[in-house]
């Protein structure tokens, strides 16, 4: 580089937290098997830990999954655009969201959805013809008019790297690993928790 050139790196910020359950009321823990929200990996260097507490014998597993797909890490509807999110209204018990603010995109169907009042995991059924609802793949637990997110689901199948914690707090309870590999998004996806009150905490640092 030339004199007056500079180069930084990025590096060194303060850990954040994997988000489970919906954007409103963000869970920092999960006490059953369940899918983050996926969180933007700005620097090459990153760091993961995850621990969980409890008492008696504890386990989970924890896979870290990545994309570099927009639509699968910001819950974007459209290519480009510039807030993520579509107004529905929600009914407690049932499976048909309606579009608040007008019709539903199309191509919206196989989609997760995540929002209040929408069960981790859910997603979209089907797309009325017209797009003024559409049909989960489970009921809605409240009725309310909310933003919802829709992410598509195109996560690698070789995951960026796996935590498994056995033991009894606080040995072997907590674990983690480093890596180069520059992915845009990562999610944390929890499984085989077992153990009495057994909370699983999943961080990343860059």
């Amino acid at each position: 580089m030339g004199a007056s050139q500079a180069m930084y790196i990025k590096s060194g910020e303060q850990p954040r937290s994997f988000i489970f359950g919906n954007q409103t009321v963000p869970l920092l823990s999960i006490t059953t098997n369940q899918n983050s929200l996926p969180l933007y990996k700005e620097s090459v260097f990153s760091t993961f830990q995850a621990w969980i507490k409890g008492t008696g014998a504890l386990t989970a597993t924890i896979n870290f999954d990545v994309s570099n797909d927009d639509l699968t890490g910001r819950g974007w509807v459209f290519d480009n655009r510039n807030a993520p999110g579509i107004l529905v209204t929600t009914t407690n018990a049932s499976a048909t969201l309606t579009a608040a603010g007008g019709n539903f995109p199309s191509g919206l169907t196989g989609l997760e959805v995540r929002g209040p009042g929408i069960t981790p995991g859910t997603t979209v059924s089907s797309v009325a013809a017209g797009g003024a609802t559409l049909t989960l793949s489970g009921n809605a637990t409240a009725s309310a008019t909310v933003q919802a997110n829709f992410y598509d689901q195109n996560w690698c199948t070789t995951v960026l790297g796996t935590i498994t914690l056995s033991g009894t707090y606080p040995t072997g309870t907590s674990d983690g690993f480093t890596t180069t590999a520059p992915w845009r998004y990562v999610r944390a996806r929890v499984s085989n928790i077992t153990g009495t009150g057994c909370t699983c905490y999943v961080f990343m640092g860059c």
